[in-house]
């Protein structure tokens, strides 16, 4: 559309000039050719009504449809103003805030998957796009802290203490002292081994988590009426939402990939290792038998 000469938002900035005519058709004195010539000076600098206020015309708050849709889902969830910047205080926190503490924080990690638009009405004004980098970044990200925390619980830098537990868990996935301690019990190289798939499933886990959640926050955000008097957010959100849903089936049809590639054979020899172990355990102990015994004090 951009290469054939029509601007993608245009519908925006005949909302924008729709409404420059309502403001003009309302001012004592003025005319409809006046109200009209007005408007089309105007081209679109006026902005359009928006979260919080007008944004996206001349001097105005830029439409970043993305984030402004983001942070108010994540107020509506809340229970907060839908302009509320500020976090959320303890009385009143949820799962949501434990993993965003600010409308910011879950606009940020939002932005950096589905990417953003920037937009505004008037000619002369910034229009922007930010592309994302999809669910595999966050991923990395979460599998780097996870495996910091924990080989220090194994390795007892960190104390098995609740708070430091609860640093490497997920949903369905909980680290209990126990873990730590069995761990600690088997040789080194089992020991990487089984840090490595417990990074792997608690990072996905995680990673999953918050997708759901953004998710919750764009479907949210998308009813608020701002956001849905305008189609072309309206169209922002859906899509934003279709693209995280590729991203979770793509990143949840890599973990089985994994999972199904992935070799046995080490899972059988550290059974057995482990079972040798255990039985050698249970093996009573016999006192030797003397072939030549002592009776009254001289050998047989």
């Amino acid at each position: 559309e951009i290469a054939a000469g029509k601007n993608p938002y245009a519908d925006l900035i005949t909302l924008s000039k729709g409404n420059d005519w309502k403001v003009q058709m309302g001012l004592g004195g003025n005319d409809a050719v006046t109200a009209k010539t007005s408007v089309e000076t105007a081209n679109g600098d006026n902005g359009v009504p928006w979260i919080g206020g007008q944004a996206g015309g001349a001097g105005q708050p830029l439409l970043q449809f993305t984030g402004d849709i983001v942070k108010a889902g994540y107020n509506v969830n809340m229970n907060r103003p839908v302009t509320a910047a500020g976090p959320v205080p303890p009385a009143a926190s949820t799962r949501l805030s434990e993993i965003w503490s600010t409308p910011a924080d879950a606009r940020d990690w939002v932005v950096d998957v589905v990417g953003e638009n920037i937009v505004t009405t008037c000619d002369t004004c910034r229009k922007d796009s930010i592309p994302g980098t999809g669910l595999l970044p966050k991923l990395h990200q979460e599998s780097t802290a996870v495996t910091t925390d924990l080989q220090n619980l194994v390795s007892g830098v960190t104390p098995p203490t609740l708070a430091n537990l609860e640093d490497v868990t997920a949903p369905g996935i909980a680290i209990t002292r126990q873990v730590i301690e069995a761990i600690r019990e088997m040789p080194a190289t089992e020991q990487g081994l089984i840090i490595g798939r417990l990074v792997a499933e608690i990072s996905t886990a995680r990673t999953v988590e918050k997708a759901l959640y953004a998710r919750r926050l764009l479907l949210t955000g998308r009813q608020v009426p701002e956001v849905y008097a305008t189609e072309v957010a309206r169209e922002h959100a859906d899509v934003s939402i279709a693209e995280l849903d590729k991203e979770i089936d793509s990143l949840l049809f890599e973990t089985r990939v994994r999972r199904e590639v992935v070799s046995d054979t080490i899972d059988v020899l550290l059974q057995r290792a482990a079972a040798r172990r255990q039985s050698s355990l249970q093996v009573p102990q016999v006192s030797p038998v003397d072939p030549r015994p002592l009776n009254r004090g001289r050998v047989q």
